[in-house]
């Protein structure tokens, strides 16, 4: 793994932010659940059961960090608190993902900037493996 279990705050679709554990490896990023009961995020999304899920770094179509992140498409999903401060927006990683044709995202939002940066490289490396580059 080159990222293990860092605690990230990930956007549901309610528009709430829900506590999640966050691993990078593998061709993959994973969430779970950091109580490992209740619903999982996959659920949350709407994605089906389980108390892990995983997205496929193969698919990553874009990754937005800091003021990148008012030029992407999650704006108009965030709530408004999440936008209000530079502070903020450094802390937030947002990716989109092709899930069969259609475009998916993920925001996430961490504790600290170091903590995002680390799983925003760790994300472009991944996902650099997986292309071959």
């Amino acid at each position: 793994m080159l990222v293990s279990d860092i605690t990230t705050m990930v956007l549901s679709n309610e528009g709430t932010f829900d506590p999640h554990l966050v691993a990078v490896g593998r061709g993959a990023l994973s969430l779970a659940d950091p109580d490992g009961g209740g619903r999982s995020m996959a659920a949350r999304l709407g994605l089906g059961g389980g108390r892990q899920q995983a997205f496929d770094l193969s698919l990553l179509e874009g990754a937005f960090r800091g003021q990148q992140i008012m030029c992407s498409p999650a704006v108009p999903v965030l709530p408004a608190f999440a936008t209000r401060s530079p502070g903020s927006l450094e802390r937030m990683l947002v990716l989109t993902f092709d899930a069969e044709g259609e475009s998916e995202l993920l925001c996430l939002w961490f504790r600290t900037a170091e903590d995002s940066a680390l799983v925003a490289q760790a994300v472009h490396e991944e996902a650099m493996r997986c292309l071959g580059q």
